[in-house]
């Protein structure tokens, strides 16, 4: 039997969870210690989820500290919720303080959407807020002026994802091949739309992966010495 997308993503609820109970800490903390984030941005059928969950494990062996991932799935369910959503914004400074982080030029492209606007700013107090993995909705892009943050791309060739596809949903090669396509323009669509970049910018990254080449294992161990490595330069440097 063929699964849906949303069958392949990790629980919302455990993951919302663990985001209230971070924002929480963070308030509690007369001043929380800066931790790194990573954002991930993948080719429609490269496996995001999977590396996401794999550097999860890894940061949280490494470091002893808990990590969460974050996507357009928990985004929207917050943004959508008013109350909840006001419940986190205000636990990281409010959304006018987070928006000012944005440069002007990417504020003056945000649509005039109200639940778009609360996504991006959910995403920014994420980014602030540490050991976060944000999975697309632009985050590589949004997040980019944030000293916090680390940005990485997967790419494959498109028989190699439309494979992967099939295989994870359970569909035919032409099916999965007709899913990739679709999705990769809708995807096009939203980053031209509401972003003003193209996805084939990669101007934006620290580092991009063909998924087709190297293993989830192999991506999630480089971008975990990357970061480590960086960060402890950062830390030693203030």
């Amino acid at each position: 039997m063929a699964k849906t997308y949303t069958q392949l993503i990790p629980s919302i609820d455990r993951r919302l969870s663990t985001w209230l109970s971070m924002v929480e800490r963070s308030r509690s903390m007369e001043k929380p210690a800066a931790s790194p984030t990573v954002t991930i941005s993948r080719q429609y059928g490269c496996e995001g989820f999977a590396l996401a969950e794999k550097l999860k494990k890894i940061f949280e062996e490494r470091t002893g500290e808990e990590w969460n991932i974050y996507d357009k799935s928990l985004l929207k369910k917050v943004s959508e919720e008013e109350e909840l959503s006001i419940r986190l914004l205000e636990g990281l400074g409010g959304p006018t303080e987070l928006l000012d982080s944005l440069p002007v030029t990417l504020l003056n492209r945000i649509p005039h959407s109200r639940l778009y606007r609360r996504v991006m700013e959910h995403l920014i107090g994420i980014a602030k807020l540490g050991r976060a993995i944000i999975i697309g909705r632009g985050g590589a892009v949004i997040t980019q002026a944030l000293p916090n943050c680390y940005h990485f791309r997967l790419e494959a060739g498109f028989e190699f994802r439309a494979a992967s596809m099939a295989r994870r949903l359970g569909l035919s090669i032409a099916d999965a091949e007709a899913h990739v396509r679709e999705n990769e323009e809708a995807r096009e669509k939203f980053f031209s739309k509401n972003l003003n970049v193209s996805t084939a910018d990669h101007s934006f990254f620290d580092a991009i992966y063909n998924n087709e080449r190297h293993s989830v294992a192999e991506i999630a161990s480089s971008i975990f010495a990357y970061v480590m490595q960086d960060w402890q330069t950062k830390e030693g440097c203030r």
